[in-house]
C-alpha cells in the first residue's frame, strides 16, 4: 500500500494523508497542535473522543486525559521529554512499599535491595522479578537461606555449623544457627540480625553460657562467603559471668589478658561452588542452564554438564522414559529445550528409581491383570494406554515418590508441583487408598527457594 502525504511548507507538519484525510490546525497559539481531521472522501470512521490536555510552564505537554486514561509526560532538566506513564481508571497496585503500573509493567519506585548480585537483571531496580514475572513471583521480595558453613580457629580448631537467614544477607536479614566445634568440643548457638558490616547477636556456649554483643567488620554473620576475624572489630558481654571481652582484629582483650585467636569461616554453597571452578561463575544450576541455553550449547552438552546420564530421543512424547532393554534413560529433547533445570532434574530422578529398582530386582513392580480384578477393579472397557497405567501404578508411584522426595528443598519446579496430581489422578484410581498421595503439612517446604 502506498502513501501519499502532503506538509506545510512553512512549518514542516502533515497537512493530508491518503488514508485519514486533512489534518486541522486551529488550536489558538498552538500552530503545530493537531486540532482535528477531516476525513471526506477518503470513507474513514474514526470515533469521537475528547481529550483534556493541560501543559507546562515552558509550553510543552503535562497531561493528556481520554476517557478513562491519563498520560503523564515527565521532563528533564533541559526541559526534554523523558518519559510518559499512562494508566486506566488510575489503577495502581500499592504493594506495600513499592507501586507498581500493571500498564507499563514496571515499578515506580526503585527496589531497595539486589538479592542477587551474581545476576544481572537484579540491577534493574524498577523490575520485578529479575524482569521474568511470568516464571516468577516475588510476594514478600524477602526469601530464607538455609546455609552450611565450615571454619576454623586456632583455639578451637576445625568447626561445622549450619546457618538460618530470613532476609537479604549481607544487607539486612536475621540469623538463627549452630556450630560445632572438634578441637574445644563446644556446641556454640546464636541468634542475630545483620545490616552492611555490622551484626548485633546473643549466643549460648556449652561451656561459657549465655553472651550478648556486636561486631563491624567483615565477619561470617554479614553474608560473605569467604570470611575471617582479620577485618573486625567488636566487644561481648558474657551473662552467666558477668564479663565484658573484645576483639580488635584477630586480637580478643578480656579480663585475663590480650591473645591471638586467628579465624576463617566459608559458607558452602555445593552448586554455586561446584560452578565456579568449572568456569561457570558462581551461580545456581538454574542459572548456568538459563545461560548455556541462550549460548546455544548443544542439549546433551548440557546434561553432561549436570552429570544428568540420558540419552536425547524423540521415541515417544514421553518426557522420558527408561528403557530396560539397554538400561538407558531417555529424555525428549523437548524436555531440555522447554523446561527448567529443576524441571530436568524432576524427570531425571523419576527415571533413576526406574532404573535403580530394575537393576537391583531385574523387573518393575508390576501388579497383574488378576491382581487388578480382585480388588474390585473393572478393566473390560480400558484402552490399552489405561490398562499399563493400570498394571505400572506401583512403579510410577514409587518413582514419582522418588523424585519429589530427592528434590528436598526447591524453587520453581513445576513438575514436582504436578507429581502429586498426577500420582492420585492418573494411577491413584488403580491403587487401594493406602497409595493415594495426600498433601502433608512438609510439603510446604518444597516451596521454600533452595540457595545450597
Amino acid at each position: 500500500m502506498t502513501l501519499d502525504m502532503a506538509y506545510d511548507s512553512d512549518k514542516g507538519g502533515i497537512t493530508c494523508k491518503s488514508d485519514v484525510g486533512t489534518l486541522l490546525y486551529e488550536y489558538p497559539g498552538k500552530s503545530y497542535a493537531v486540532s482535528g481531521i477531516d476525513t471526506a472522501g477518503v470513507g474513514l470512521v474514526i470515533p469521537e473522543y475528547t481529550q483534556e490536555i493541560s501543559y507546562t510552564s515552558f509550553e510543552s505537554v503535562s497531561t493528556i486525559t481520554e476517557n478513562d486514561y491519563l498520560a503523564t509526560f515527565t521532563y528533564n532538566s533541559d526541559n526534554q521529554r523523558a518519559k510518559v506513564v499512562v494508566r486506566q481508571n488510575g489503577n495502581f497496585i500499592n504493594m506495600n512499599g513499592r507501586v507498581y503500573d500493571p500498564l507499563t509493567g514496571q515499578f515506580l519506585s526503585p527496589d531497595n535491595y539486589v538479592q542477587t548480585p551474581d545476576f544481572t537483571q537484579n540491577f534493574n531496580r524498577y523490575g520485578y522479578c529479575l524482569n521474568n514475572p511470568l516464571k516468577y513471583t516475588d510476594p514478600s521480595g524477602e526469601f530464607i537461606w538455609i546455609i552450611p558453613n565450615i571454619g576454623w580457629s586456632k583455639e578451637g580448631g576445625l568447626s561445622i555449623g549450619v546457618t538460618v537467614s530470613f532476609g537479604i544477607p549481607g544487607l539486612l536479614s536475621y540469623q538463627v544457627g549452630g556450630v560445632y566445634s572438634f578441637g574445644s568440643k563446644e556446641v556454640y548457638g546464636y541468634a542475630g540480625a545483620t545490616f552492611p558490616f555490622n551484626t548485633v547477636y546473643t549466643s549460648y556456649s556449652s561451656s561459657s553460657g549465655w553472651s550478648a554483643g556486636y561486631t563491624a567488620g567483615a565477619s561470617i554473620y554479614s553474608g560473605f562467603l569467604i570470611s575471617t576475624n582479620f577485618a573486625t572489630v567488636g566487644v561481648n558481654y558474657n551473662i552467666n559471668h558477668d564479663s565484658w571481652s573484645g576483639n580488635i582484629s584477630a586480637w580478643n582483650i578480656d579480663q585475663n589478658g590480650c591473645s591471638f585467636n586467628p579465624s576463617v569461616s566459608a559458607m558452602i554453597f555445593p552448586e554455586q561452588t561446584t560452578n565456579f571452578i568449572r568456569g561457570k561463575g558462581f551461580h545456581t544450576n538454574s542459572t548456568v542452564y538459563d545461560n548455556l541455553m541462550k549460548e546455544g550449547v548443544a542439549k546433551n552438552e548440557i546434561l553432561d554438564y549436570f552429570g544428568i546420564n540420558a540419552q536425547l530421543s524423540e521415541k515417544y512424547n514421553s518426557p522420558s522414559w527408561f528403557d530396560p532393554k539397554t538400561s538407558t534413560i531417555h529424555m525428549n529433547p523437548s524436555t531440555v529445550s522447554e523446561g527448567n533445570y529443576l524441571n530436568i532434574l524432576a524427570y531425571y530422578e523419576k527415571e533413576l528409581y526406574h532404573y535403580k529398582n530394575y537393576k537391583l530386582h531385574g523387573q518393575f513392580s508390576k501388579q497383574t491383570v488378576e491382581e487388578l480384578t480382585s480388588a474390585g477393579f473393572d478393566i473390560s472397557n480400558l484402552d490399552r494406554m489405561s490398562l499399563n497405567n493400570a498394571i505400572m501404578a506401583p512403579e510410577e508411584i514409587d518413582g514419582f515418590r522418588f523424585a519429589i522426595r530427592n528434590q528436598g528443598l526447591y524453587s520453581k519446579s513445576t513438575v514436582i508441583n504436578s507429581f502429586i496430581g498426577q500420582i492420585n489422578h492418573i494411577f491413584g484410581p488403580y491403587m487401594p487408598s493406602g497409595y493415594t498421595y495426600s498433601s502433608q503439612w512438609w510439603h510446604k517446604i518444597y516451596r521454600i527457594p533452595r540457595k545450597w
